[in-house]
């Protein structure tokens, strides 16, 4: 990292970019954040310009950094990163730049796939594999620092279950409230009878029990379909490390158990079922082919990871009905029907 001259409020953090040359195009994009791509002889290059900068490091400079130098596994090509000194004296990235990657959404892939029933298991199998290598990237810092392993033990889990025991009382304070308007009916009214008698407390209480060991390592944090670019002939890249974006640095920036992303997956291949009209069995091959792909590049943690891994895409689904909730009330009824068939049975297959 190198100061711009002294006494001056940027820096940069130094990459692969040279900025001679480049010609640079707004994107139209639906981002919160403003975005040109780069064109130049040597390759063109994305730019990502903050909307809302934030004090600290920034998970998506950092991890985009550190695996560029772990053989650049699952990422675009680190350019550099811009930073400005605030009036507290306090750091902040403002713009990220990237290799630019040709490439098509996962999202839109399997759309396609589901609506003209082609297979696409072997491809949820590369994926999952995809995303192995990536924690495993992840996981090969030093033990205590910014990357690398620290083990997962009874303070995580209670940590865990409270977090979940609260995203639950978030979601049976709305249920208790009005319907919003133009929601999907029958799940409203589904979802007000599976939750709220307020039976699942003690499922939520229940996974601070569960016996695992494991390691905590950094993860991608909010991992879907869309947040994957699939290029032919070649792996796929993960994109978007920010993760959540409500969520201040410093918890972005939080080892977790990378099951998290594990179920992320697992709950985006049913959401991509039901938007396009795919049977539950069908979903259910590719979930566990994407999960299986992982398994094969990872260190499992030891002990029930598959009732961890059940209890993740619990929570994922609980934070999915808040989200339709508020954003996409049509929608409802795609976590609700989660909530009322657990993840379970379908990963009965990968014991």
């Amino acid at each position: 990292m190198s100061a711009l001259g002294a006494g001056r409020r940027w820096r940069v953090v130094r990459g692969a970019f040279r900025p001679r040359g480049v010609r640079w195009e707004r994107l139209e994009t639906g981002s919160t954040n403003a975005l040109w791509r780069g064109r130049a002889c040597g390759g063109d290059w994305l730019l990502k310009w903050y909307r809302y900068p934030e004090a600290g490091v920034h998970p998506e400079v950092e991890v985009a950094e550190f695996l560029c130098g772990q053989r650049g596994v699952g990422v675009a090509r680190f350019g550099g990163a811009l930073e400005r000194q605030r009036g507290d004296g306090l750091w902040e990235s403002v713009a990220l730049v990237q290799g630019w990657v040709e490439g098509r959404g996962a999202w839109e892939r399997m759309g396609e796939a589901l609506r003209e029933g082609r297979e696409r298991v072997a491809d949820a199998w590369a994926l999952g594999r995809c995303v192995g290598e990536v924690h495993r990237a992840l996981a090969s810092g030093e033990a205590g620092g910014a990357f690398g392993r620290d083990a997962w033990g009874t303070e995580d889990a209670r940590a865990w279950s409270d977090s979940v025991l609260a995203l639950g009382e978030r979601l049976q304070e709305a249920v208790h409230g009005g319907a919003p308007e133009g929601v999907d009916g029958g799940g409203w009214t589904r979802l007000r009878s599976l939750w709220g008698a307020g039976d699942w407390r003690e499922r939520a209480r229940g996974l601070a029990r569960l016996e695992v060991t494991g390691w905590k390592t950094r993860i991608h944090g909010d991992l879907h379909l869309g947040q994957i670019l699939e290029q032919p002939g070649r792996e796929p890249v993960i994109v978007d490390w920010e993760g959540e974006p409500l969520r201040p640095l410093e918890e972005r920036r939080r080892k977790e158990l990378a099951l998290r992303d594990v179920a992320g997956m697992w709950r985006s291949y049913a959401y991509a079922g039901a938007v396009f009209g795919a049977e539950a069995e069908r979903v259910g091959e590719l979930q566990r082919a994407f999960v299986q792909g992982w398994r094969e590049c990872v260190e499992l943690p030891g002990g029930d990871w598959l009732g961890v891994l059940e209890g993740m895409i619990w929570e994922k689904t609980i934070y999915e009905a808040l989200y339709e909730l508020r954003h996409r009330p049509g929608w409802l009824g795609v976590p609700v029907q989660a909530l009322e068939c657990p993840a379970g049975r379908g990963l009965a297959g990968l014991r």
